[in-house]
C-alpha cells in the first residue's frame, strides 16, 4: 500500500513510497494486537476492528535465513532482540511471507512463499523429472514432475553458510515430499555461483542455462506459451556465454534454443562489483559513456578520488562493462544524489521509483518533476 506521510515512524521503509501490509495469521499475533489495543480479556470479539498496528520483520540477521529454533534464536538474535516470545508450536519448515504487488490492476507475486508453496505450476507439456537450483541471488529451488513445476519458498542470497545450508534443506525436503528422483540437475551458466557448485556436487548430468534465457523460458512455461517467443529481460546481472555482464537483453527463445537480438548500450563498471553497491560510481560511468567524463568532479563532488575516476573512465577498455538495467537505474540515482551506498539490494532503484510516484524534494533542495527522468 502507498505510504502515508506521518502515519509511521520515519525509520520504517525510509525513502520508499510503499509499505508492505499483512493481516494477523497466527494466534500470537492476535494476542499481541489485543494487548496493544487494550481489549484483551473474556467477552471481547477477537475479530472486531483494531486500531493498533505492529511493525514486523523476519527473525534473522541480515542476509541469513529465518531462525526457527528457540535455542538458536536466543543465540543468533541476542544482539538485536530485547525479548524473545516463544510458544509450543514448533516450526517445521522455514518459509517467508509471500509478497504481492498490484500491477496493471491485478495482483502479481514478487515472492512466492507462504500460502503458494508448494502449489504446482502447470507446464504446457510433459518432461523429465529435473532439479533446478536457481541463481546466486534471491535463490529458489524448482523441481519438475511430469508437467508440473514446484517452486520452493524464497531461499535468499547464497553468500553465507547458513543460507547454503537452508538451500540444501529445501532441496531435500521438496524431493522427499514430492517423491521425485530427478534425472538431471539444471544450474546457471556462471561457474562461480554457489548454486552451480552445489549442482556439480550432486553427481547427476548437469545442464547449464544462461541466466536471462532461463528468465524468458520460465515466463513462457508459466503462461503455457510454446513455439518461438520474444522476451525482454531487465535484470541486475547474469553472465553471457562469453563471460560478459548482461542484464538488459532482448532474447528470442524457442525450446532450448535462444539467441540475443538486442541489448542496452553497455556502461563501464568502475570497481567491478563495488559499482553495484555505490551508485555514484555508475553515475560517473554514465557521464563517461556520454563523453562527459570531465564533468565527473563537478557533478559528483562526494565521489572519492573523483578526478582520478574521471581520468580512468576517459580511457576506454580499462574496466569491465555491463548491459544491466539495474546499473542504469543506479546511475540515475547517483546523478540525483539519492543513495551514496546501497544498504540492501535494489535500494537506489526503489528510492528512485518513489520519487516519480509521489512529490519529493531532492538532497540540496532540488524539486523533482516526473518529466526530468522521462517518466509519464
Amino acid at each position: 500500500m502507498r505510504a502515508v506521510p506521518g502515519a509511521l515512524a520515519p525509520s520504517v521503509s525510509p525513502g520508499l513510497a510503499h509499505v508492505g501490509v499483512m493481516l494477523a495469521y497466527a494466534p500470537p499475533h492476535h494476542l499481541l494486537f489485543a494487548e496493544l489495543a487494550g481489549t484483551a480479556g473474556a467477552g471481547h470479539d477477537p475479530f472486531a476492528p483494531n486500531p493498533a498496528a505492529l511493525v514486523a520483520t523476519s527473525a534473522n540477521p541480515g542476509s541469513e535465513p529465518l531462525v526457527i529454533d528457540d535455542a538458536v534464536a536466543e543465540h543468533r538474535l541476542a544482539g538485536v532482540a530485547d525479548l524473545i516470545v516463544t510458544h509450543d508450536r514448533p516450526i517445521l519448515v522455514r518459509i517467508d511471507d509471500s509478497v504481492t504487488h498490484i500491477l496493471a490492476g491485478a495482483p502479481a507475486l514478487l515472492r512466492r512463499a507462504r500460502g503458494f508453496m508448494p502449489e504446482p505450476i502447470e507446464l504446457p507439456a510433459d518432461g523429465p523429472d529435473v532439479l533446478a537450483l536457481g541463481g546466486h541471488l534471491k535463490s529458489t529451488v524448482t523441481i519438475t514432475r511430469g508437467r508440473e513445476a514446484f517452486v520452493s519458498q524464497h531461499v535468499g542470497d547464497l553468500g553465507t553458510a547458513e543460507t547454503v545450508k537452508f538451500h540444501r534443506e529445501t532441496t531435500a525436503h521438496l524431493l522427499s515430499v514430492l517423491d521425485v528422483t530427478p534425472t538431471r540437475v539444471i544450474c546457471d551458466l556462471h561457474p562461480d555461483y554457489r548454486s552451480t557448485r552445489i549442482a556439480e556436487e550432486i553427481g547427476l548430468p548437469c545442464v547449464r542455462v544462461q541466466h536471462h534465457a532461463a528468465h524468458v523460458a520460465a515466463v513462457a512455461g508459466e503462461h503455457g506459451l510454446t513455439g518461438r517467443v520474444l522476451g525482454v529481460v531487465l535484470d541486475g546481472h547474469g553472465m553471457g556465454p562469453d563471460g560478459e555482464n548482461w542484464g538488459g537483453e532482448m532474447l528470442q527463445v524457442e525450446g532450448a534454443a535462444w539467441r540475443r537480438i538486442g541489448s542496452l548500450s553497455p556502461l563501464p563498471l568502475p570497481g567491478g562489483e563495488r559499482a553495484a553497491r555505490e551508485p555514484p560510481r555508475m553515475a560517473a560511468a554514465a557521464l563517461a559513456a556520454l563523453g562527459r567524463a570531465q564533468e565527473i568532479p563537478i557533478r559528483l563532488p562526494g565521489l572519492p578520488s573523483n578526478r582520478a575516476m574521471a581520468a580512468y573512465l576517459a580511457r576506454p577498455g580499462l574496466c569491465p562493462v555491463t548491459s544491466s538495467m539495474g546499473r542504469l537505474f543506479d546511475a540515475a540515482s547517483g546523478l540525483l544524489g539519492l543513495c551514496p551506498a546501497q544498504q540492501y539490494e535494489g535500494q537506489a532503484a526503489m528510492e528512485l521509483e518513489a520519487l516519480v510516484t509521489q512529490p519529493h524534494i531532492l538532497p540540496g533542495g532540488f524539486a523533482l518533476d516526473r518529466g526530468v527522468l522521462g517518466f509519464r
